[in-house]
């Protein structure tokens, strides 16, 4: 029940329209209950002397009848059609306004396919129950009672005999409705599995191509879809064996009937015309109860799809703002941590006890081996995660006790893996500030030495970029998201080895873009050092390195004080940038004899 009445919640903001629906429906069964009363005058008229007179009396009234119920189907049509779409488009709203609201932590341990499932194929299964299942639902209770209430008052006797089938249509429809609400649930979770496969496979194409992996994907899919087929032919029996069963118990209570009546019709006490009249409302009856059975395994089908909806309305941020939190507006960009320790299980620690401070207009490099929670450390200063203990502090103020929306506005962000939407250049630069003129669009394309090779596409700023940026290179992208992030004028700019994953060209291209970006002060940059260029700019180092299987900061200071130190930073400049180096002072030797030459 508590399921049913979420159903019902989804249809209550358009209950005017859906009352007004019921109500036409509601004149509609009216008609519908006056024609067997019509036929019974066609047949018993025929009998009488002015029978010919009768006869075309009530054809005139019958096809008036047929008309006006076609009209009342009509309009309750188009208002049910339109509720039902209007359901579905704000369930749908209503669920992306929650999902993208929601912490990173959900969208790593959730598939997308699994989430675009539930929006899409959910969705639809309820719009078809909460509008014209609901809706037939009632109309077919309206036109039920009305029969039997007519059907009584004609012949008690053969009323009774209807209700011998009834329980047993009952007992069966919760027999198979439970069944039905577990396999289409279990259809439902097959479905999103499929859309899950194919959304990962069709996302990494170019993986999948390269490893010659189309025959493994396409394995990976028809498991899935066999899977799911199973399921639908486990459901599809049940119905099959469903209807015919109820469609058999009404079909004995009508030969029952019509054995009842015509003895009754023999005796006296019927017509010929009450018997067919009275037959007609049998079947009307019949029609309902068969309407209601399918409408049972509909809304069987519906629960299990609004469990799978809610499931989504009901997840919980896990980054919980405080009520009376400040605006952390304009930021400065100091940044503090305090015996900060993280992990994404409490019980697996990631980062522990780490305490620094960088003063506000500091660039200040992250180094140390892969997979030591750099990248970690940064994704803790928007609060994409809270820490495990301790706290972060920016401008003197705790993050956790200021809104989400001010301290974000404040940072921006390059990551390593950069995303693009399947927009324009323009477009993908101008998320970074929706207001920005182009004057400072194109001024931030510059900083980002992106301006000549946007300049080059074939639209320009308006060339569209494809699917997740895929139209361009990876240091055209990569240069995209610095101009990006530069274009939101941050307080607070991170960089997370934003050249690790591109080639030597695109990476110098990159990097020209990053060295101008770092020599500006004013803005307080924390760096993931991947470039011994990138270490050498900055003005401090913090060295992370794993102590007993953790992060911990062992050693800060400038490049040229850590290397006297003689300790983790001097063997991780040994192992990574020592070779860099000689390659700079190669190059630099090169560029001055040519000079002298020339």
């Amino acid at each position: 029940m508590e399921d049913f009445k979420r159903l019902l919640q989804l249809a209550y903001p358009h209950r005017v329209r859906l009352l007004l629906a019921t109500f036409i429906l509601g004149l509609g069964t009216l008609l519908n209950l006056a024609i067997p009363f019509n036929l019974r005058q066609l047949v018993d008229g025929v009998f009488n002397e002015a029978g010919r007179a009768q006869l075309n009396q009530t054809a005139v009234t019958l096809l008036a009848i047929l008309l006006l119920r076609m009209s009342s189907g009509v309009m309750a049509g188009y208002l049910l059609e339109w509720t039902g779409e209007r359901i579905v488009a704000d369930l749908r709203r209503r669920l992306f306004a929650h999902l993208i609201h929601l912490d990173l932590r959900f969208f790593a341990d959730t598939r997308i396919g699994e989430i675009t499932s539930r929006m899409s194929n959910d969705v639809s299964v309820i719009q078809n129950a909460v509008t014209s299942t609901l809706i037939g639902v009632i109309e077919r209770v309206l036109l039920a009672t009305g029969s039997l209430s007519i059907m009584f008052l004609l012949n008690w006797r053969l009323t009774l005999a209807i209700f011998v089938t009834i329980p047993l249509v009952v007992l069966s429809s919760r027999i198979f409705g439970r069944y039905v609400h577990q396999l289409s649930r279990e259809v439902q979770e097959r479905l999103a599995a499929a859309t899950s496969v194919m959304e990962e496979s069709l996302g990494a194409i170019r993986i999948v191509k390269i490893f010659v992996r189309e025959p493994h994907e396409v394995g990976r899919f028809n498991h899935e879809i066999e899977s799911l087929f199973e399921r639908v032919r486990r459901r599809a029996r049940l119905h099959a064996l469903y209807g015919p069963l109820v469609s058999m118990l009404f079909a004995g209570a009508m030969v029952l009937v019509l054995w009842l009546g015509g003895q009754e019709v023999l005796a006296g006490r019927l017509t010929p015309g009450k018997m067919i009249e009275f037959l007609l409302y049998a079947s009307f009856i019949a029609s309902s109860v068969s309407v209601f059975s399918s409408a049972y395994t509909t809304f069987k089908r519906a629960i299990g799809s609004t469990e799978r909806v809610f499931e989504l309305l009901e997840q919980e941020r896990e980054i919980r703002v405080p009520e009376a939190a400040a605006s952390l507006a304009p930021m400065r960009g100091s940044i503090r941590f305090e015996h900060v320790s993280f992990g994404y299980d409490p019980a697996l620690p990631v980062l522990e006890n780490l305490s620094f401070d960088i003063a506000a207009g500091e660039v200040v490099a992250l180094v140390g081996v892969s997979g030591v929670g750099k990248s970690t450390l940064m994704d803790l200063l928007p609060r994409y995660y809270d820490v495990t203990n301790g706290r972060i502090l920016i401008d003197g103020v705790d993050i956790r006790e200021v809104k989400l929306a001010s301290l974000r506005a404040g940072i921006g962000s390059v990551p390593q893996e950069t995303l693009l939407f399947a927009a324009t250049v323009r477009d993908n630069l101008r998320y970074g500030r929706l207001e920005a003129s182009d004057e400072h669009l194109i001024a931030a394309a510059r900083a980002a030495n992106a301006h000549d090779f946007i300049q080059a596409l074939p639209q320009g700023y308006d060339t569209l970029v494809g699917e997740r940026g895929v139209k361009l290179s990876g240091g055209q992208r990569q240069r995209i998201a610095i101009a990006r992030a530069l274009l939101k004028e941050p307080a607070l700019l991170l960089l997370d080895e934003a050249t690790s994953s591109l080639d030597s060209e695109s990476e110098r291209a990159v990097q020209v873009a990053l060295d101008e970006l770092l020599a500006e002060r004013g803005r307080t940059t924390l760096v993931i050092a991947h470039r011994l260029s990138t270490v050498r700019s900055a003005d401090r180092i913090l060295v992370i390195a794993p102590v007993e299987g953790v992060g911990r900061l062992v050693e800060q200071g400038s490049h040229q004080e850590l290397l006297a130190r003689r300790g983790v930073y001097h063997q991780l400049y040994t192992m990574q940038f020592r070779e860099e180096e000689a390659v700079l002072v190669v190059n630099q030797q090169t560029d001055e004899l040519l000079q002298e030459r020339l």
